[in-house]
């Protein structure tokens, strides 16, 4: 499980949280794969947040309407663009997961190890661990609150 300039993950097991489990995960340094899945994660976060705007835009103009037919059109338009952002949501989901997992893959774990470790990471630990994966290596302990890092 020894990669080169690979981060070293602490996380609390989950069914012992006494116990402490170090994984390697990969970096763009030691697997240029990761940047293509970090700019994935990067693209499904834009087209969120743009569905999340268009959802708002929508309940907007619901407001706005004045007629019983507006606001027909208005929650129609409402709800498809409300679909659009659950869509959305889940493709970046989709796409954090596929790093997150990849991660470990890369850097030694087999699939279902890496799923497991995949499920420990929070999603308040995703920007730390995005931001290790591209600018270096080291440890990233995500065993105490705050998750501080070295």
């Amino acid at each position: 499980m020894d990669i080169k300039l690979g981060l070293v993950i602490k996380l609390r097991d989950p069914d012992n949280p006494a116990n402490v489990v170090k994984a390697q995960f990969a970096t763009i340094r030691s697997c240029p794969e990761m940047e293509v899945l970090l700019r994935e994660c990067a693209r499904t976060q834009v087209a969120e947040t743009a569905a999340i705007r268009k959802y708002q835009l929508a309940l907007d103009e619901i407001d706005a309407a004045e007629t019983p037919q507006a606001v027909d059109d208005a929650l129609a338009k409402a709800n498809s663009a409300n679909e659009a952002r659950l869509d959305a949501g889940n493709a970046l989901l989709a796409a954090i997961h596929a790093f997150v997992v990849r991660g470990f893959v890369n850097g030694g774990a087999d699939q279902e190890n890496a799923e497991r470790l995949a499920s420990i990471v929070g999603p308040e630990d995703l920007a730390e661990l995005k931001m290790k994966c591209q600018f270096g290596s080291g440890v990233v302990d995500f065993t105490r609150t705050g998750a501080q890092s070295s």
